[in-house]
């Protein structure tokens, strides 16, 4: 039986929008990136530059390009609900 394929959680999407390669800022290729998924469910992915240490968060916009978030936009969705 084969197994439906599932897109990879935390801002990865499916084949052939591979996360950036290089820094938006100083266009360096050492980059950590962390796939995230935020309190209200968002895909994120933390990017971090080794050269100049620039970090953001970036996720695909409705056109299925990255886009990159404040940091403000971060921590709303980030946030707990009250009970």
């Amino acid at each position: 039986m084969a197994r439906a394929s599932v897109p990879p959680p935390g801002g990865l999407p499916g084949p052939g929008v591979p996360p950036p390669e290089r820094c938006s800022s100083c266009s360096g290729p050492d980059l950590t990136r962390l796939p995230l998924v935020l309190t209200d469910g968002t895909d994120v992915t933390f990017v971090s530059c080794n050269r100049c240490e620039r970090r953001e968060w970036i996720t695909l916009d409705d056109a299925g390009a990255w886009q990159s978030l404040p940091i403000d936009t971060i921590i709303q969705r980030s946030a707990r609900k009250p009970r």
